[in-house]
């Protein structure tokens, strides 16, 4: 736990300080805990971290939320972690809502952010005064008795049935806390968050110069064409646009190794390009 602006902030770190840095920031209701099963296979060759948003994972709840502290803590993250040791400029690597936050990291503090990939992340309409995700009313607050009641329970959304039930038990089990005092389980995350959010104006994404890479499952229910369309018109057309194939929006549980080897292809271009000598060879923009 780290305390940044009030409020304790789960940072799960693997790989030695040394090493050029990734982030890896969760979606809407998730956590750190939801990249246990990838960041294990990128610590040799990179200082690998995954902070909880406050109101999620194991992190504190606040009074209210927004999109601009959200990535405030990102950042602090990385500078107490050490990212930016010897000039170092880490990549985040963001899922579905976690992409916004990314992207508002790269405007509140450019020089601090070397590129960002975006994880089937839904862009809505960016100057729309209201976002979709904002909720009028708390969520129920949901409990249960075992633990086993609320393994039963746990459902990605949007649902998907999945042959890696490795990885789907271990972040459920991950995403659950237990309160001693009733013997009750209940999920991380703050069932009032997305009525306590705030409206934010993220029309000037298009201002973003850092590197944007897109990686989307190939039966993703939310990538659509409208999505797609506002990428282009925010980042152009020629930007990286992986599909990993037999996977939907939650690629890290539905095909984690080839989302590693996809990571592992991106991170490692961006950081060879950020060599003169090469960029060149490697057809660098």
């Amino acid at each position: 736990m780290v305390q940044i602006e009030g409020a304790n902030i789960e940072v799960l770190a693997w790989g030695e300080r040394h090493l050029p840095g990734i982030l890896l920031l969760h979606g809407s209701r998730a956590g750190a805990d939801w990249w246990s099963t990838i960041a294990p296979r990128l610590m040799d060759d990179y200082r690998v971290i995954a902070l909880s948003s406050s109101g999620m994972g194991g992190s504190d709840w606040r009074p209210s939320y927004s999109i601009t502290q959200f990535a405030r803590e990102l950042i602090a993250v990385a500078q107490l972690q050490g990212l930016y040791e010897r000039g170092g400029k880490p990549i985040v690597v963001a899922h579905s809502f976690g992409g916004y936050v990314a992207l508002r990291a790269c405007t509140l503090d450019p020089e601090r952010i070397g590129g960002v990939v975006l994880i089937d992340c839904l862009l809505h309409d960016l100057k729309a005064a209201e976002q979709p995700w904002r909720a009028q009313q708390p969520e129920p607050r949901r409990t249960y008795a075992t633990i086993a009641d609320a393994l039963a329970r746990f459902r990605l959304i949007p649902s998907r049935l999945t042959d890696c039930h490795w990885a789907l038990d271990d972040i459920a089990r991950r995403s659950l806390r237990h309160d001693p005092l009733t013997g009750e389980w209940s999920w991380h995350f703050d069932n009032a968050l997305f009525a306590k959010i705030a409206a934010e104006d993220m029309s000037d994404f298009d201002s973003i110069r850092q590197p944007v890479a897109i990686v989307r499952g190939e039966f993703s229910e939310l990538y659509d064409g409208a999505v797609r369309a506002r990428v282009e018109q925010l980042f152009g057309t020629s930007i990286p646009d992986i599909v990993v194939p037999e996977a939907g929006h939650h690629i890290m549980i539905d095909q984690p190794l080839a989302l590693v080897a996809t990571l592992r292809t991106l991170v490692g271009t961006w950081s060879a390009c950020s060599r003169p000598d090469r960029r060149s060879r490697l057809g660098c923009g």
